[in-house]
């Protein structure tokens, strides 16, 4: 097992402590406190101001936490491409109903917006995370076929963009996934892809309330896992990440860029860094029609 020195683990702590590196507070409790509540603000305008329909609980799996929340307008076309949403939190916070910030400018684009509910550790381990996600693909791609949709695009912030391409490192899930065609896109939005020293950090896994250990940590580190299955699908991938985000989560977007080189060809990967955002406004944003991020997702529907 690694050992770390306490300087090691100092360093490391608040590198991986998103909220220490924000230049728009002036604590890092300021920076969560002030993004929760900006989420939980758009969300709740996004679920009853705005006139949308919503598929409120719709079930993708037997826990009761397998839920998801389903956004569009009387006018969305059955066949509309669907926009589906994963949460961060470190796999320990928030839920579908503070997640809704990205709908509205989505909707009014045309797209049908799916934002996923899953379990927060410790209630399972990271591993039951991953299999939810996986058990949310089965059935939005099920979903998609029954509409006749050509086309999927999932998103997933920090732990939510971790949680997507864990659930897309098992080859065995990767063939038996029906209709894995449809899926076009993946946005990948601060993420973090190798928990090899998480695992030993209070500030994530005080502990070890992720459950991992020295057999799963690999598992659930897609830094360390093979894509090549993916190769010959023709599914583009997004990834961003903030200029006010530590060095160290650029360096796992960065890595996980050239990762996915390896198995894909350039024309479909892309890595950037936003200048002047950090982990927290860089999914506040996707609110806006006229953020980087929301333009590109936007423009991909055509």
């Amino acid at each position: 097992m690694v050992e770390f020195t306490d300087s090691e683990l100092e360093k490391y702590n608040f590198e991986y402590s998103p909220s220490e590196h924000t230049k728009r507070y002036n604590a890092p409790d300021e920076a969560i406190q002030a993004h929760i509540k900006l989420i939980e603000k758009v969300t709740n305008r996004v679920q009853h101001e705005c006139g949308f329909v919503v598929d409120n609980n719709v079930k993708y799996g037997n826990d009761d936490d397998e839920l998801l929340d389903i956004y569009y307008n009387e006018s969305t076309v059955n066949d509309a491409p669907l926009f589906v949403y994963i949460h961060g939190g470190y796999w320990q916070m928030l839920t579908k109903d503070s997640s809704a910030y990205c709908v509205e400018p989505l909707v009014r684009a045309g797209f049908r917006v799916l934002i996923v509910n899953y379990s927060l550790c410790p209630k399972i381990p990271l591993t039951g995370l991953i299999q939810q996600i996986r058990n949310c693909m089965k059935f939005i791609g099920n979903y998609g076929k029954e509409r006749g949709v050509k086309s999927i695009s999932f998103c997933g912030h920090s732990a939510g963009a971790h949680l997507i391409m864990s659930a897309l490192s098992d080859k065995i899930f990767w063939k038996s996934l029906e209709n894995k065609k449809m899926i076009k896109h993946l946005y990948l939005l601060s993420g973090v892809y190798d928990l090899s020293i998480i695992r030993h950090l209070s500030v994530v896994n005080n502990n070890n309330i992720l459950g991992l250990n020295d057999q799963n940590t690999t598992e659930v580190s897609p830094l360390l896992n093979d894509f090549s299955h993916l190769k010959d699908f023709d599914l583009r991938f997004h990834l961003f990440v903030g200029e006010h985000d530590s060095k160290t989560f650029q360096l796992h977007s960065d890595r996980m860029y050239e990762h996915l080189k390896s198995y894909v060809t350039e024309d479909r990967c892309s890595c950037e860094i936003l200048q002047g955002f950090d982990h927290f406004n860089i999914v506040e944003d996707l609110r806006l029609e006229t953020f980087l991020i929301m333009k590109k997702i936007i423009s991909s529907k055509n």
